[in-house]
């Protein structure tokens, strides 16, 4: 990428969240406070902000299947008359969970009285309040 010095294309490909760490990994000398500062001025350069962002769209592409790839699949699976019938229920049900067809809805209501606290509480055999004699 044009417009950046070694150091910088350097701090561009390992950045990893972790700026001042990166400044020294990239070849940058000073305290963790001159690194962070160093780092805050890297992170505003366009060009170095496009090499991070096209570098963290890479890894993902092809590798990681997304919603609509992973329904996709199970539905294939599911639909394949050539599979065992215990492989295709497990993908409908599998299907089934990711679009949310089996979730389970529990319910808890208490009703709350003081009143009724007090009166199951016993107050001569657990104090509440320990009192002090000085």
């Amino acid at each position: 990428m044009k417009n950046l010095n070694h150091r910088q294309h350097q701090f561009a490909l390992f950045y990893d969240g972790n700026g001042t760490e990166t400044c020294r990994r990239a070849g940058y000398q000073g305290s963790d406070n001159v690194l962070a500062v160093q780092a805050r001025r890297l992170l505003r350069n366009a060009h170095i902000l496009e090499i991070i962002e096209q570098r963290n769209r890479e890894p993902t592409a092809g590798y990681i299947a997304d919603r609509e790839t992973r329904q996709s699949f199970w539905s294939t699976v599911m639909q394949d008359a050539g599979q065992e019938m215990a492989i295709r229920l497990k993908a409908s049900e599998i299907l089934g969970k990711s679009c949310g067809d089996f979730i389970t809805k529990l319910e808890h209501s208490q009703s709350f009285s003081f009143a009724k606290l007090l009166v199951e509480i016993n107050l001569d055999d657990d104090p509440l309040v320990i009192e002090h004699n000085e």
